[in-house]
């Protein structure tokens, strides 16, 4: 990695990359429909589209009520959460995936523990997916330290369920938009799943910058910030500890190389007035 220079006004990029809902081969560059204004996930569908996250269909729709497969979702989720699996790698991992052009997220999201296949060995990629199997996708993808409580936010969400510790963090963030029912059975939509990833990437910015912000604080008061700090071998090892601190997942190499890729920030507040960047 590069040295810590002033000159360097951006370490990491969001690095998300253009994303379809459906297959490789039925999606056109066309400018996104008005089928979704007014829709309850406008704001979060315009957000992901105008950072080239999500597309429309050929005729330029977006159909935000329209459900997900699992091969669908591997797709958003995982070049969502910054990894580009290397097609000639991650392929054949069940009966079912073989050389499909959704083979190498889902064989990349299932070497990482991400996502399992059914009893009978397959992985069924057409299957639509419930919204309590997306939220844990999206929250193991994207990294996110589950948090455990006594009690649910929501009525039909028992602690004795299995996916109850993914929704009371998700509902912890702020990444729900459903009140007193989360309805868990009910499949994702497109809109849907637009909502939970456009509040997950928020908050994880903000998460992101306090934990940075913390570290080069830390640094400043101890006066032990010099821009000859190795970013690789100085600072890795402190912004780590702090994004762990601060909600992440963040302790294997993969994950963390992957959060920093996704996520901006500028040293320029801190480097033209230290003092003041530090007290606010």
């Amino acid at each position: 990695m590069k040295k810590l220079l002033a000159a360097l006004a951006v370490i990491g990029l969001l690095g998300l990359n253009s994303i379809t809902y459906a297959q490789e081969n039925t999606l056109d560059e066309l400018p996104l429909g008005l089928d979704y204004i007014g829709h309850q996930n406008e704001t979060a569908i315009s957000y992901l589209y105008e950072n080239n996250i999500v597309e429309g269909y050929p005729d330029g729709s977006f159909k935000p009520d329209n459900s997900l497969t699992r091969a669908e979702l591997m797709k958003i989720l995982v070049l969502g959460a910054g990894y580009d699996p290397d097609a000639e790698v991650y392929n054949g991992c069940f009966p079912d995936v073989g050389n499909d052009w959704f083979a190498r997220y889902v064989c990349f999201a299932y070497e990482h523990g991400w996502v399992e296949g059914y009893e009978d060995g397959e992985f069924k990629p057409g299957n639509n997916v419930l919204k309590v199997e997306a939220l844990k996708m999206l929250l193991e993808i994207f990294s996110v330290r589950l948090n455990y409580f006594p009690e649910s936010p929501f009525e039909d969400v028992g602690l004795d369920q299995w996916y109850s510790t993914y929704v009371i963090t998700a509902a912890g963030l702020n990444l729900l938009e459903e009140e007193g029912l989360y309805n868990p059975g009910d499949l994702i939509t497109r809109g849907g799943v637009s909502e939970n990833i456009y509040r997950l990437i928020l908050d994880e910015e903000e998460r992101f910058d306090a934990a940075n912000k913390e570290m080069l604080c830390e640094l400043y008061d101890a006066g032990e910030f010099s821009l000859e700090l190795d970013l690789e071998e100085d600072l890795a090892p402190l912004l780590k500890e702090k994004l762990i601190f601060n909600g992440f997942d963040a302790e294997e190499e993969s994950a963390f190389e992957a959060i920093t890729s996704r996520n901006s920030y500028t040293l320029n507040p801190f480097l033209n007035d230290p003092e003041t960047y530090c007290e606010e």
